[in-house]
């Protein structure tokens, strides 16, 4: 029915990734976990490196101008503006939207306003109501210029839950059910999306790119970095893996001769500015030959 909905099917199932012992796990939550307990979330998730935002899997249709969306996330929150009310607050931010359509992809970018209410102060922990007051983003798609705005006839509501983990972790579980309404400049009117009643069920979670440890095959080095990030020869253990313990292998050592002294420091080959015994070579007891030596005579 026209205008009885906005992003697609509702209550799709979605996953989260937590990062445990290098592995990562997926349960059907709509949370993250982040550093701070600030609206809206912003990443990266701490558990497992990737950035976070809202996402769906469903499709839907603009049915006026034929646009099929598929598979939206909404993410890239910047320039973040808290604006404190009586027993709400209201957050305005930049924001991006990317997806697929029957058109290619789409990309999207503009404003969004919401709105956490009963009781809700910034930094607060609980469980609110929350609502989406204002959105209206801008892109272009199969050559046209097209926008997107949150309905101004449905309200688009959810629920958002801060939980205070410790250690300076916040989880985060959230959802919005959207309605929005399309338009293709110069082209038409607002189409309100077709869909049954509901309205898209956005959640929040980690939506990429994911990171994970990047090993110096030299050194044993270990930088957090995106898989495409990690080249080779460095090696990219996985996504959701993390350097703290440090998992990359360790190069070998051996001791590592000073001809100059006849000193020993057992050290990585690369590390040895003067003479290498080998790898496994140890330095008690002392193996390197002592410098060389000779009569001095006092004249």
């Amino acid at each position: 029915m026209k205008g009885q909905s906005a992003w697609g099917s509702a209550h799709a199932v979605l996953t989260v990734c937590v990062a445990l012992g290098g592995v990562v796990v997926f349960e059907a939550q709509g949370a993250v976990v982040v550093s701070s307990p600030l609206l809206p979330p912003v990443g990266p998730d701490v558990d497992c490196g990737a950035a976070v935002g809202y996402a769906a899997s469903y499709h839907a249709l603009y049915g006026d101008y034929g646009v099929h969306l598929r598979d939206p996330i909404h993410a890239a929150f910047t320039n973040i503006q808290r604006t404190p009310g009586a027993g709400y607050e209201q957050e305005t931010f930049n924001s991006s939207l990317t997806g697929d359509t029957n058109w290619g992809p789409i990309a999207l970018s503009g404003s969004v306003t919401t709105q956490v209410s009963g009781g809700y102060s910034s930094g607060a922990t609980g469980t609110f109501p929350a609502e989406i007051v204002a959105m209206y983003l801008t892109g272009e798609l199969g050559g046209f210029f097209i926008e997107i705005r949150e309905s101004p006839t449905w309200p688009s509501v959810g629920t958002t839950t801060i939980e205070d983990l410790g250690g300076g972790r916040y989880r985060i579980t959230s959802f919005f059910d959207v309605f929005t309404d399309l338009r293709i400049v110069g082209v038409g009117g607002w189409d309100a999306q077709d869909d049954p009643p509901g309205g898209g069920h956005m959640v929040l979670q980690p939506t990429g790119p994911w990171t994970g440890a990047c090993c110096d095959p030299w050194s044993g080095a270990c930088t957090q970095t995106t898989q495409v990030q990690c080249t080779l020869p460095w090696d990219y253990q996985g996504d959701g893996t993390v350097c703290d313990p440090n998992p990359c292998p360790q190069p070998p050592t051996g001791a590592c001769c000073d001809p100059g002294t006849g000193a020993c420091t057992e050290t990585t080959e690369a590390d040895c500015t003067a003479n290498y015994l080998g790898d496994g070579t140890d330095c008690t007891p002392n193996p390197c030959p002592p410098p060389p030596t000779g009569a001095c005579c006092d004249p």
